[in-house]
This record gives structure tokens, C-alpha cells and sequence, in this order.
């Protein structure tokens, strides 16, 4: 069967046109512009999630730019390092405490210590006429397996806490108890490792509130510095005086072991190869 177009009139010659050209629009439009399309948003899709992926990198950046932000991570890190410096200097309980971090300290130099330090401060209890407990928490015989060192800084923590209890002038140290030691660790590149002692003391005493504020001023100078682990406050109910209080605290000696460049983290695996400029 032929169309014979001859028959149809102008107006439906036209409308035929019309027909037809939509028709085949609609083809070429489904079969051929709607993939290219959905391609083209695909494709601009992951280009744009590359080139998020790469800016995170700093693979877009050019090598002027990237050495621009390893010079500003150098700056940062020394200021971080020299600002550690300052800290730990600042929070050391100890002024001379780097002779017993690098040497071994003999069982008989800690009893010599413990010796001088039990007749230093009774000598300075009775002349405030303070009492204090004969022999400071501390034993005198020393094991084969006891580590010297940590028991020469317990008598330096004791020693500088007392004395600081004695300057503040309460009334009488009723039990000292010098406790384990604390070691904080923290992952470096020569692994885990140690970066800060604490040394607790247990102190009860008999002072007034005002005693107790100036004990927490003086533990806050520069080097001789505590940390307050624990606090109880109670009336001291069988002095007759009503200012008196009966106090426990646990405050720490801090040692700081490490410096600040030997704390570097580890630094993290990359997975794969990584190209320069991320081609």
C-alpha cells in the first residue's frame, strides 16, 4: 500500500512533516542524547570526586605550593616542640631531676638520702614546732629487687611535699605514705614508650582552710610542681578548735622522661604506591 501524498491537501502534508521529524526526534533523543547524557553527568561525577579525593592530598597543588606547606608544618612543629619544652619545664617537680633519669642510683645512696632528708625535716618540724611522723612512710631496708631510683624520686616527692606543708605552717602531719608510681606511655617511632612518671604522696594533716589555700598556692610554682589526684576534708572534730580540719590529699611529683622530639608519633603506612602529583 503506497501513500499517495498528491491526495492529501497542504494542511495535512504539514502535519505529517511534523509528525514524522517528532517521531524520529524522539528516537534520536532516546536511543542516542539520553546515554551520551547520562554518561557526561557520570563522568563529571567522578571527576568531580577525584579532584576532591586529590585536593585532600594536596595532589592538585603545584611543587612550590607544596613545599610552601612543608616549610609552615616545620614552623608549627618547632613551635609545638619549643612550647613542650617550656611546659615541662614549667610542670617539673624536680630542678635536678635529669642525674637520676640518666644514671643508676645505688641502694646505699638512697639510704644516705633517706637518712638526711628524715633529719633535715625534723630539724625543721621541730622549729616551727610542727609534728611529723618519725620515718616519713619510707622503710629503711631496701630489697636486691627494689628499684633504687624510683624510691630515691618517692623520698624527693615526700621530701619536697612535707616541706611544703611545713612552710605553710599547719598544725601536724598526722601520716605520710609515699604510693606506686604512675607511668604514662604514649606510641613513638621506637614504639611504645614512657614519657612521664607520677610519684603519689598520701598526706593527712591537722590546718585551717587557709593553710590548705596556701599548700595549693606553693604546689603551683614553677618547679616544684603537684598534681592533685585526690582531696578529703573534714572537721577535726576531737582538736576543740573549730577552724581546725582534718585534710587528705594525694598530689603527684610529675618527671617528664622524654623530650619532645623523641615523642614523634609514628608515622601512619600508606596503602599502594602513591605517584607524585597524584598521576
Amino acid at each position: 500500500m503506497k501513500l499517495n501524498l498528491n491526495n492529501w491537501s497542504e494542511r495535512q502534508q504539514v502535519a505529517a512533516v511534523i509528525v514524522v521529524a517528532g517521531i524520529l526526534i524522539a528516537l534520536l533523543t532516546y536511543f542516542l542524547l539520553l546515554p551520551q547524557t547520562r554518561r557526561r553527568k557520570a563522568l563529571q561525577s567522578d571527576i568531580r570526586r577525584m579532584q576532591t579525593q586529590l585536593n585532600q592530598k594536596n595532589y592538585l597543588l603545584g611543587e612550590a605550593a607544596l613545599e610552601g606547606k612543608l616549610a609552615d608544618a616545620k614552623r608549627y612543629t618547632g613551635q609545638l616542640l619549643t612550647e613542650w619544652k617550656e611546659t615541662t619545664s614549667r610542670l617539673s617537680t624536680f630542678r635536678d631531676v635529669d642525674d637520676l633519669k640518666a644514671s643508676q642510683v645505688d641502694h646505699i645512696d638512697f639510704k644516705v638520702a633517706l637518712f638526711q632528708v628524715r633529719n633535715a625535716l625534723r630539724q625543721k618540724s621541730m622549729k616551727r614546732q610542727i609534728r611529723l611522723p618519725h620515718d616519713l612512710g619510707m622503710k629503711t631496708a631496701v630489697y636486691g629487687n627494689e628499684d633504687a631510683r624510683q624510691l630515691m624520686l618517692q623520698l624527693r616527692g615526700v621530701e619536697k611535699l612535707v616541706d611544703l606543708a611545713l612552710d605553710v605552717q599547719i598544725n601536724m602531719v598526722r601520716r605520710i605514705m609515699p604510693l606506686d608510681p604512675i607511668r604514662h606511655h604514649v606510641d613513638t617511632k621506637k614504639g611504645k614508650q614512657a614519657f612521664l612518671e607520677e610519684y603519689p604522696v598520701s598526706l593527712q594533716f591537722y590546718g585551717t582552710l587557709d593553710n590548705l589555700y596556701d599548700l595549693f598556692r606553693a604546689v603551683l610554682t614553677d618547679k616544684q610542681v603537684f598534681s592533685l589526684r585526690h582531696i578529703r576534708i573534714e572537721p577535726a572534730a576531737t582538736s576543740g578548735n573549730a577552724e581546725l580540719l582534718d585534710v587528705s590529699v594525694v598530689m603527684s611529683a610529675l618527671v617528664f622522661l622524654s623530650d619532645a622530639d623523641e615523642m614523634m608519633p609514628t608515622p601512619s603506612k600508606i596503602k599502594g604506591r602513591a605517584r607524585p602529583m597524584g598521576h
